[in-house]
C-alpha cells in the first residue's frame, strides 16, 4: 500500500495526496531520482497529532511512511539528489534555539532536524522580514545557498539582503554578494556541484556568480517582472536557468539562459491575458525539459482554467499534463526529476472530480505525472 492512501489515476496522472476538502497541499519538490517528494500540507498526514496550521513533510514514493520534518510552512524545500536531505526556511522554534521566531534555515537528514543558522531580528516589529530565506542545496547536501539580511560573518553591517553559502561540513559561512540596498539579492539557485549560483536583485537584474573565482556577471539587467520559481530553476550542471518575465502588458513568457554560449532564449509565445497564474517555470536536472503553468492557450484552445505543461527542448514539443475544468484557477508549483520523466505538482483538487463545496475546488492536492518519453532516435542536442 502507498503511504498516500487510496490513489486515483487519469492516464499517466496519479493523485499522491488524498486529504479532506478543506485541506491544502502545496509546493512539492521532487528528488532527482524521482523516489522522494517534499511538500507542505495543512493535513496531519504523518499522524503526529499536532494541531498546527501546516506540516512540512517528506515522503518516499516507493511506500515508506511519511516523515514530518516540522510543524511549519516549507515553501518548495530544497533536496539532495537522493531526496534524503531536505533544507527549508522556517520561523518556528523546533529545537529551542529560535525563541524570537525570525526565519532560520533548517536541514532534515532523514531522521532528525538541524538548525543551520541562528540569528536575531533587528527589532520585534521586523521579525517577519528579518532572517534567512530561500535555501538551495548542492547534490550531496554539503553546501546551502540562501538569502539573508543578517550579519552572519561580520561583512553585512548594513543588513542588506545578501547571498550566503553555508558549508555543513566545516560549519562555515561565505558571503557571496556585497550589494547596496537597492540591489538586494534574493532567490539564489546553486548548481549540483556548487560551482555556480544564480540570483536576482531588487532592480530585477539576473546575476551569476562562479563560486570558485567569485567572478560575478549580470546576465540580464532590469528585466520586467523577473521571477524565479521557489523550487528548482537551474539544471544540475548549472549551465541552464529558467525564469519568467513580462514582454508586453498582461503577457509573461518563459525564458532560458544558456551558459554554454551565454545566450538567452524565449521558450514560450503566449498570448495576453488580464488574469493568469504565475508561470513558475522549473527545469529538469538534465536541463532538457521545462514545466510551467498558465491559464492561456498553449497547445489547444483554452477554457480559461489553469493547466500544467512540459516543454521538451530537444524536440520542441509541448505536452499538456493536466485536463482540468475551467473552474481550476489556483497557482501551480511543479518539480521535475533529473531526466524529466516525472513531474510532481500541486493542483486544484477539482482536477480529480467534483467537490461538495465549490469554494474548496481550488484547494490543492499533490499529483505525479509520468511524461511521455522522447521518440526513439531523437537527436538530443539542445
Amino acid at each position: 500500500n502507498s503511504v498516500f492512501g487510496p490513489q486515483t489515476s487519469v492516464s499517466s496522472l496519479t493523485r499522491l495526496t488524498v486529504t479532506a476538502e478543506h485541506a491544502i497541499n502545496l509546493n512539492p519538490m521532487l528528488s532527482d531520482d524521482g523516489k522522494a517528494v517534499a511538500f507542505e500540507s495543512s493535513a496531519d498526514l504523518a499522524g503526529v497529532g499536532q494541531n498546527s496550521s501546516f506540516h512540512a513533510l517528506r515522503a518516499d514514493l516507493n511506500g515508506a511512511a511519511y516523515k514530518e520534518m516540522g510543524a511549519t510552512r516549507a515553501v518548495s524545500p530544497a533536496m539532495t539528489t537522493d531526496g534524503r536531505i531536505v533544507v527549508f526556511a522556517s520561523a518556528e522554534d523546533f529545537l529551542g534555539r529560535n525563541a524570537d521566531r525570525n526565519s532560520e534555515i533548517f536541514l532534515f537528514d532523514g531522521s532528525k532536524l538541524q538548525q543551520l543558522t541562528q540569528t536575531e531580528p533587528a527589532d520585534i516589529t521586523s521579525r517577519l522580514r528579518d532572517g534567512n530565506f530561500q535555501p538551495s542545496v548542492t547534490a550531496d547536501g554539503r553546501i546551502v545557498a540562501f538569502s539573508s539580511n543578517r550579519n552572519l560573518n561580520g561583512q553585512n553591517e548594513d543588513l542588506n539582503h545578501e547571498i550566503f553559502l553555508y558549508d555543513t561540513l566545516l560549519q562555515r559561512y561565505t558571503q557571496l554578494t556585497h550589494n547596496t540596498s537597492e540591489h538586494s539579492a534574493g532567490s539564489p539557485k546553486i548548481s549540483a556541484d556548487g560551482s555556480r549560483v544564480y540570483y536576482k536583485t531588487e532592480t530585477a537584474d539576473l546575476v551569476l556568480i562562479e563560486t570558485e573565482t567569485a567572478i560575478t556577471r549580470v546576465l540580464a539587467a532590469g528585466v520586467p517582472e523577473l521571477s524565479l520559481t521557489e523550487g528548482r530553476a537551474i539544471s544540475s550542471d548549472g549551465m541552464r536557468l529558467v525564469y519568467s518575465a513580462l514582454t508586453a502588458p498582461n503577457q509573461t513568457q518563459v525564458f532560458l539562459y544558456e551558459g554554454r554560449d551565454n545566450s538567452i532564449r524565449q521558450l514560450t509565445q503566449l498570448g495576453a491575458r488580464v488574469v493568469d497564474v504565475k508561470l513558475q517555470p522549473t527545469i529538469s536536472g538534465d536541463g532538457r525539459r521545462v514545466a510551467f503553468a498558465t491559464r492561456r492557450r498553449v497547445t489547444n484552445a483554452s477554457d480559461g482554467g489553469v493547466e500544467l505543461y512540459v516543454l521538451d527542448l530537444p524536440t520542441g514539443q509541448t505536452q499538456q499534463i493536466t485536463n482540468a475544468p475551467s473552474s481550476a484557477t489556483a497557482e501551480v508549483i511543479a518539480s521535475l526529476n533529473f531526466d524529466g520523466s516525472l513531474v510532481a505538482f500541486s493542483f486544484p483538487r477539482i482536477l480529480s472530480g467534483p467537490v461538495s463545496d465549490d469554494d474548496l475546488r481550488n484547494n490543492s492536492e499533490i499529483y505525479l505525472a509520468t511524461i511521455a518519453p522522447r521518440p526513439i532516435g531523437t537527436a538530443v542536442v539542445f
